[in-house]
């Protein structure tokens, strides 16, 4: 396995394994990547590889999961984590980023996640 394919399936079960809405992306890679003797993605690297290119598999995975929790509707069960934030709007994406622990990184994120 190469290392991309290493991140992209790293990044596909930490996203993944956020089943009740986003949840700290750094904790959840570091849980998936427990086993690994050296993790491909990072505390370090993790934000920089997934939007350091806006057309990579990282990128669209990331970005894919961004979109479902951007267009969750707040008022059906499990998507208690919106806050009753409504979709798609600024204050939506400021609960995402802050629930993945990623907000000191969103210009970075939201400029990647909104280039094609």
């Amino acid at each position: 396995m190469n290392d991309t394919t290493t991140e992209l399936d790293l990044l596909k079960h930490a996203l993944g394994g956020m089943v009740t809405g986003p949840d700290d992306l750094i904790e959840n890679l570091e849980f998936h990547s427990r086993k690994l003797e050296t993790p491909p993605l990072t505390r370090i690297n993790a934000l920089n590889r997934i939007a350091r290119d806006a057309g990579s598999p990282l990128a669209r995975a990331f970005k894919l999961k961004l979109i479902r929790w951007d267009y969750a509707e707040a008022t059906e069960p499990g998507n208690e984590w919106t806050g009753g934030t409504r979709r798609n709007t600024e204050e939506r994406r400021t609960v995402i980023l802050k629930s993945l622990g990623v907000e000191h990184a969103a210009d970075q994120i939201n400029h990647s996640s909104r280039s094609p």
